[in-house]
């Protein structure tokens, strides 16, 4: 099956909010154990700055694609008072925004949005089978 992705949004250069995202994002997709494969890491970069030396670790674990912060506006539209890079976004495989999940920040956190990515899966398995 064509994988689920988990997105995150932030600037080419990355601050350290937004390099702990990434962290959290790359934790809980490899914690979801033979499941990890139907979820890719991605991480959507505004802006066309260069991209600093501090993600390049990152790098060989999500997917970097540049786009348009307009675009993304629409697509995404930010709760009242919340940025875009505030949260991560589930696309389902047929590219439908899902649910967004508010960004991660400690391991109680991760525990419990990896729960809710495993239920999902669960559920979108049983789909796939019998719907």
């Amino acid at each position: 099956p064509q994988p689920w992705s988990l997105v995150s949004i932030g600037q080419a250069d990355c601050d350290d909010p937004c390099l702990n995202r990434l962290y959290w994002q790359r934790q809980i997709i490899s914690s979801l154990g033979r499941d990890q494969s139907l979820v890719t890491g991605i991480w959507l970069i505004l802006g066309d700055k260069d991209l600093g030396a501090r993600l390049l670790d990152h790098k060989r674990h999500l997917q970097f694609w540049r786009v348009n912060s307009e675009l993304l506006q629409v697509k995404f539209l930010p709760i009242t008072g919340r940025n875009l890079n505030d949260d991560y976004y589930l696309i389902d495989a047929q590219g439908h925004w899902v649910i967004r999940f508010p960004a991660v920040h400690n391991p109680q956190e991760a525990l419990k949005l990896k729960k809710d990515l495993l239920q999902l899966l669960r559920v979108n398995r049983i789909w796939q089978r019998y719907g």
